[in-house]
């Protein structure tokens, strides 16, 4: 465009520098106005000429750049489209799964309060009927001839325990007979964050049934003793091989007492047995109490993992603000090139229609100006 431009200013100069000569040689008035009359069609026709095809090449540029306008804006759009859905589905699914979560955690929160407010009630009725409660202990304890075999009372215990886990806590948080690297197993650990909790189960029922079945007090306290002595021994086992703190265990272990009576005897012993144990970081439990610790941890397990899924939300909608940020500023971008390329046009057009309006001005006086 700029070589047409200079083009039509030399052939400018050259209608001039003609007219000058043929002045200057004072040829004759109808000569002169003939061949300028020739010259001035001549151009005006050359003038038309350039003045189309650059209009021409003005309109397929134009043509041009509005077509890639169009391809850019409807990839734009569809790019845009596809994320926002995607990202929105993302966010109602995880919305659907915390509504549901919260509904069960909020179910289980109520079923957990009423449990705890009827076992609350138990205990109280267990204090004031202590003396039945032990009644009840003896004959129950007369009734198990079958936990005089060891082995099978061992078992026992740990199919209670382990089916009491099984019944109360998720089951990526629990393992049973979990090794050490002394090589002893536990009957379980529960996990607690990054931490184990071991349980172990006990069932010291032989020296407590020989205690029950005692005729006299001397001899009721021979037993006794070797009764406090084995819970002591246990105690000691546990201690030693569970509680690792360099495995990331807690400072302290559970043993599990898979009887109610035996655990009553423990805790109503002046505190002897009871204390020794606490002062070795072993927690004894029944059954019932072992019940309501698994509830409130099943109750934090339920909270981590709603914690978990606000998170995944909060990550998503994280997600989709940065997207639509890296979107507006390409469709910023995309608009000031946009309205340069205007600019531009508009700056190109006012130009050339000034040196069109100035060249028909020219070409069309009838005469030459002095």
């Amino acid at each position: 465009m700029v070589e047409i431009a200079l083009l039509i200013v030399i052939l400018f100069f050259i209608v001039i520098l003609v007219i000058f000569f043929f002045k200057q040689n004072q040829r004759s008035s109808d000569m002169l106005k003939q061949e300028i009359t020739n010259l001035r069609l001549e151009f005006g026709q050359q003038l038309q000429g350039t003045i189309q095809n650059m209009n021409s090449q003005i309109q397929n540029v134009t043509f041009q750049l509005n077509q890639k306008l169009d391809n850019s804006i409807s990839y734009l759009s569809t790019n845009v489209n596809q994320a926002i859905t995607q990202m929105v589905s993302t966010v109602t699914s995880n919305l659907k799964t915390i509504t549901e979560s919260t509904g069960q955690v909020n179910q289980r929160l109520d079923n957990a309060a009423k449990i705890i407010s009827d076992l609350m009630k138990q205990v109280g009725e267990m204090k004031e009927g202590a003396d039945q409660i032990k009644t009840i202990g003896q004959s129950i304890a007369k009734l198990e001839d079958l936990f005089s075999i060891q082995q099978f009372r061992g078992r026992f215990g740990e199919i209670m325990l382990e089916n009491m886990i099984k019944d109360m806590v998720p089951k990526e948080y629990y393992e049973f007979q979990y090794e050490f690297k002394n090589k002893k197993k536990v009957d379980a650990i529960i996990k607690i964050n990054d931490r184990i909790l071991p349980i172990d189960s006990k069932f010291p029922l032989d020296n407590y049934k020989k205690m029950l079945e005692a005729k006299d007090e001397s001899e009721k306290k021979k037993i006794k003793n070797d009764f406090i002595k084995d819970v002591k021994n246990r105690t000691e086992e546990i201690a030693k091989n569970y509680i690792q703190p360099e495995e990331n265990t807690f400072d302290f272990a559970m043993m599990y007492i898979p009887s109610e009576s035996i655990y009553y005897e423990l805790i109503t012993d002046e505190g002897e047995i009871l204390n020794y144990m606490l002062g070795k970081k072993v927690v004894p439990v029944s059954p019932s109490l072992l019940y309501v610790n698994l509830r409130v941890f099943n109750m934090g397990f339920k909270a981590i993992q709603f914690e978990k899924n606000v998170q995944q939300i909060i990550d998503s909608l994280g997600k989709l603000l940065s997207e639509f940020d890296r979107i507006m500023n390409e469709f910023d971008t995309l608009g000031k090139h946009i309205n340069n390329a205007q600019s531009k046009y508009h700056e190109i057009d006012k130009k050339l229609s000034q040196f069109g309006n100035f060249f028909k001005q020219v070409a069309g006086q009838g005469t030459v100006p002095d």
